[in-house]
């Protein structure tokens, strides 16, 4: 289906593709990775046909509608969301259309040829609606947006109201309501919280499309990749499976290569002590001459040259107090908006902790109160003996001044290093040479994140507080980083939305909901479980009334246990059937509406009812009213049946069952 053909592409001396193939093939769900600079996103714009070769060509045959996310983030248009959908996907101009079509009809007379014209041309109108299902877009359009975290309140705010992330999903939430026939998709989870990024995952799984998708989350190229392409020095591989098959395969090519390297040296090896030895004797003349005609054609493997790679690692840091910060009765409020009230919370030293929860439920502002940025409303905060903090902001604005080159960046730490220390760790970071006399300004995201964390690490610091410090690393560099902060020895506070990082890294969670702090002791996938449970965690108490001892594990069940666990099932059981009855309520009047809804845009369609403009006018009230019931059945089955898929995958304390 995309067919991409020898081709070639250099920025001035740096070459990005080198006779690049590809045969891309209908319904592929394709990974694309490689470190970064590597030439990912340019192969994208490249298929799109926003880049000019050198050489080659990319041939895609027919006529393919594509939907593309780009990373950087997007400037709307100042409509309403339902209205700049409408408008991105044509649905506003054929309603006008239909609108117009509707008055002129009605004023024109029946027996002149204007008459005819008009109902054909409203007929073509009427029809391109139909075809874009125009009737239910609305209501498809609200779905998807709530998917991605949208409230009912915003549908009428302007695309220009929201910040960069924001803007970032309903981009993404136009795409997938287009349904393209290839989706090209630039680091999509980027901007996403968990639930979202979950979201996400279950609609592209329907997704019949050809799906190319740059990412740095493993989950989610596990989840939804059955192909992986690796841009690495110029040339693309391809792995058929997911990324942890990825992972296997391209360590047990490269063993193999590695066999096949020295068989063949041992062979060449071969080869020239027999043409040495006999050299210079008549008898052999021919044999050697062979073995140097053979030795002339090998093609002489060589393992590809590695990219570099940062060696990250925190030096040692002074050692603070056992209670590295506590807050007691902590509220913060902007107006009338209260964004979290009377959190308690204690961290103590060595702590490594995760901080989740949706966009805008207020991890970025307790970081920043937490780190001194920001003022609280009310409440205290208490730091420990000799805490000394450094604060990474997800807005390398704040992290780095873009008017400074990188060295002058690094010289104005504070750290008491020496240049030449300093320069090494600017070559860990992969920054050498010339590099460092660049400007800020002009860096990659990734870039910018490197010289941020390593600011950090020249601070002497003790307790990190990092603000999605992961965004634009690479898979290979989020490793590093992630290695390097399980050996540093003082105490993290991290917000990130990258699932196996966290996993692998955090020990405790935090999440904040609807204003409220709930703690889980566990990693990240120990948090994911436990939030699917009916019951809500209880918020964290305050430090005086916290219990001095955990409870015991694997102890034998009292009576009143047992008769909770039978009345927790009773409930679960009768919550289930009354949602049950609920849903299949709402089934048989959606598709009796439906059924309905087929018949009317089929008498729309009948040639005697062509000729009624009155006839005309009723149906397509009749059409929108049906929509409109539709649309609150939708919204409402959807509701009906989040709640019985929460039931489903809901289980009893595992300390009340046998």
């Amino acid at each position: 289906m995309i067919q991409i053909n020898n081709i070639s592409l250099a920025f001035g001396e740096k070459r990005i593709f080198d006779r690049l193939n590809w045969f891309i093939t209908e319904k592929s769900r394709i990974g694309l990775v490689g470190d970064n600079g590597q030439g990912k996103t340019t192969l994208l714009r490249a298929i799109m046909g926003q880049v000019d070769l050198d050489e080659g060509s990319i041939d895609i045959p027919g006529k393919k509608t594509f939907g593309y996310l780009p990373q950087d983030i997007v400037e709307l248009e100042p409509l309403s969301l339902i209205g700049y959908f409408k408008k991105r996907s044509g649905i506003a101009d054929l309603e006008e259309s239909i609108g117009n079509h509707e008055k002129q009809i009605a004023a024109c007379p029946p027996e002149s040829e204007e008459y005819e014209q008009l109902l054909g041309s409203y007929e073509e109108s009427m029809a391109a609606f139909q075809a874009r299902d125009g009737f239910s877009f609305e209501a498809r359009a609200k779905q998807m947006l709530k998917g991605f975290g949208f409230r009912e309140e915003d549908f009428a705010k302007k695309c220009t109201d929201f910040s960069g992330g924001w803007k970032m999903r309903i981009l993404l939430g136009f795409i997938l309501l287009s349904r393209p026939d290839i989706m090209l998709l630039d680091e999509p989870t980027n901007h996403l919280d968990t639930e979202s990024m979950e979201w996400l995952e279950n609609h592209l799984r329907d997704y019949q499309g050809t799906l190319i998708a740059i990412s740095h989350d493993r989950v989610f190229l596990d989840k939804l990749a059955r192909q992986i392409g690796e841009l690495e020095n110029h040339v693309l591989t391809i792995y058929k499976g997911n990324y942890t098959y990825y992972l296997r395969e391209k360590e047990n090519r490269l063993e193999a290569l590695k066999k096949e390297m020295a068989l063949q040296r041992s062979e060449i090896k071969k080869i020239n002590e027999f043409i040495e030895r006999f050299r210079y004797k008549s008898t052999k003349a021919k044999q050697v001459q062979s073995r140097i005609r053979t030795l002339e054609k090998f093609d002489v493997l060589k393992q590809a040259e590695k990219t570099k790679t940062a060696a990250i690692k925190f030096p040692p840091c002074s050692k603070s107090g056992r209670e590295v910060v506590s807050l007691q009765s902590l509220t913060k409020q902007y107006g009338d908006l209260e964004v979290f009230k009377n959190i308690n919370l204690t961290v103590y030293r060595g702590d490594k902790i995760a901080l989740v929860g949706i966009n805008g439920a207020g991890k970025t502002t307790l970081t920043r109160i937490i780190s001194k940025e920001e003022e609280p409303t009310s409440g205290d905060l208490h730091y420990g003996l000799n805490v000394k903090m450094a604060f990474f902001s997800q807005e390398s604005v704040k992290n780095l001044d873009y008017e400074k080159t990188i060295w002058e960046e690094v010289n104005a730490a504070g750290s008491k290093s020496s240049d030449l220390e300093r320069r090494n760790l600017l070559g860990a970071f992969l920054f050498s040479g010339d590099d460092i006399r660049k400007e800020i300004k002009v860096l990659s995201g990734g870039e910018k994140s490197r010289l941020a964390l390593l600011k950090i690490m020249l601070q002497d610091a003790n307790f990190l507080i990092l603000d999605e410090p992961t965004n634009h690393l690479d898979i290979k560099t989020k490793d590093i980083f992630q290695n390097a902060l399980l050996h540093y020895q003082g105490t993290v506070l991290i917000v990130s939305h990258d699932r196996y990082f966290l996993d692998c890294l955090v020990r405790r969670v935090l999440e904040i909901r609807q204003g409220n702090l709930y703690e889980y002791s566990g990693n990240y996938s120990y948090f994911i479980e436990k939030r699917r449970e009916v019951s809500a965690p209880v918020p964290m108490p305050a430090p005086e009334d916290m219990a001095t001892e955990a409870p015991q594990k694997g102890r034998y069940k009292t009576k009143d246990e047992k008769r909770r666990e039978a009345e927790a099932r009773n409930r679960l059981s009768r919550m289930r059937s009354d949602l049950k009855k609920k849903v299949s309520a709402v089934e048989e009047k959606v598709n009796r509406l439906e059924r309905e809804k087929i018949v009317k845009e089929q008498e729309l369609c009948a040639p005697e009812v062509c000729r009624a403009p009155g006839k005309i006018k009723t149906l397509n009230r009749e059409l929108m009213t049906i929509s409109r019931e539709l649309e609150e059945l939708y919204e409402n089955w959807h509701g009906l049946a989040q709640q019985l898929d929460d039931i489903d995958t809901a289980d009893v304390d595992d300390s009340l069952i046998n």
